[in-house]
């Protein structure tokens, strides 16, 4: 319960550390086809087609904020719109979609503010169906959380006269600049609070800082029962490592902890990008790379806890390699390779000797720690490695036992140490009377 508690602790400072961020929009290029006063009633109906550009002006680092939504409504009837984002110049697969409300997630229009980033928007519509002539809005576009304007009053809309044939007409009104930019933003929300909601056609918005937590919570749920696995179906066992080791050994936990959660943000980077692009396939591949780093970056740091409290945990020693190896053989090339498309470029190399080293780091500490508790020292590649570089050793110092029967003995008391059979005095006087 303890060990629980301090988890939650952990996920609730990663929740507070989260940037809030908004961000201002600025809608240009308003063309309407046909102009003027449009006419009611006509069979066919008359077309109206409208198009424009969003682009972003960005603030705390991110394009747009990710528990936001780029909102869009029009009084046309049968509208039918086509938009694509366009990623410092190069536009994407156009979305089509019908319906008087256009959503866009702020979860895909959040990008590093490096990056440059726009919308490009055709609406196509017919005339309404009038009984006396009146002012419609063609489009309206707007930035919103929760159903509510950001930035009360800044959303820009474009509105047309129509008339119904026999009735009057009504003078032509004033319509926006081609340019309009919206307020400033005025709105922010706090590190900790939910900045989702309902989107204004009524989805649901979840920002990017509760994906991490959900994410994080989601890999916790293996990793704590495994260790609820070894600590009371196997019980308590101590580390055989004196705790000047154990101290280095937590804090490389901790680095490899630490650097696995810096490659998970700009992991979740790479994902939105995929995302926003539709890549179905690669995205399901990164997601599953999502859980896994979170994963071992929960496991490295519950390790770190065991190794600096002498309380071993065998299973959880396992998983934390294989998923380690995983890290370091699957996800270190998905950062090199996806990672200039994500927008991270500029450190991609930097991103991707962090995944190799902290993934490495937490993998060598892990499989030497399980190579410690073994019964049966000598069947494992750690006790390949250590007979290698011991045969190297006895070329140039003194030659040892050809049986190795010091050594094996030394293996004996580490796992009675471990076990809890003899206390650390008793284990120092025996080894020393086998070194003798």
């Amino acid at each position: 319960m303890a060990r629980f508690r301090w988890f939650l602790c952990l996920i609730l400072v990663l929740i507070l550390i989260l940037p809030s961020v908004s961000a201002t929009i600025s809608v240009h290029n308003i063309a309407v086809v046909p102009s003027g006063v449009l006419v009611s009633g006509q069979n066919p109906p008359q077309e109206v087609k409208v198009s424009y550009y969003v682009t972003f002006i960005p603030e705390g680092g991110l394009t747009f904020g990710s528990g936001n939504t780029l909102g869009m409504t029009t009084d046309l009837d049968n509208p039918r719109w086509s938009y694509s984002m366009v990623l410092d110049g190069n536009p994407g697969e156009p979305i089509v979609y019908t319906g008087k409300n256009l959503d866009i997630s702020g979860w895909v229009l959040s990008y590093p503010s490096r990056r440059d980033l726009a919308v490009s928007v055709n609406l196509t519509g017919d005339v309404p169906v009038l009984t006396a002539s009146d002012k419609k809005t063609l489009v309206k576009v707007g930035v919103y959380n929760g159903g509510n304007e950001v930035y009360p009053g800044s959303a820009v809309t474009r509105t047309a006269n129509i008339t119904v044939p026999g009735g009057s007409v009504i003078p032509q009104a004033t319509t926006p600049a081609v340019t309009h930019t919206s307020a400033p933003a005025t709105h922010t929300t706090s590190p900790g609070s939910p900045s989702g909601g309902t989107s204004p056609e009524g989805g649901l918005v979840v920002p990017v800082g509760i994906i991490t937590v959900i994410i994080l919570l989601v890999a916790f749920i293996p990793l704590g029962l495994l260790i609820f696995r070894d600590h009371f179906g196997i019980g308590y066992i101590r580390m055989a490592q004196p705790p000047g080791i154990r101290a280095a050994a937590g804090i490389g936990y901790l680095l490899a902890g630490a650097g696995l959660l810096f490659v998970l943000v700009y992991l979740q980077e790479i994902y939105a990008s995929l995302l926003a692009r539709g890549e179905g396939a690669v995205t399901l591949l990164v997601l599953i790379e999502l859980l896994v780093v979170a994963y071992t970056a929960l496991s490295s740091f519950a390790l770190s806890a065991g190794t600096f409290l002498s309380r071993a945990f065998g299973w959880t020693l396992r998983i934390d390699s294989l998923a380690a190896f995983l890290v370091l053989v699957i996800v270190s090339p998905s950062v090199f390779i996806l990672g200039p498309d994500a927008g991270i470029s500029q450190s991609v190399a930097v991103v991707t000797v962090v995944t190799i080293l902290a993934s490495l780091l937490t993998l060598l500490i892990s499989a030497w720690q399980t190579h410690t508790l073994r019964t049966d020292l000598g069947s494992d590649w750690v006790s390949r490695l250590s007979e290698i570089f011991g045969g190297i050793a006895g070329r140039f110092g003194k030659k040892k036992n050809s049986h190795g029967e010091p050594g094996s003995a030394i293996s004996i008391l580490n796992t009675r140490l471990a076990k809890g059979e003899i206390d650390l005095e008793e284990y120092k006087r025996l080894k020393d009377e086998i070194r003798k």
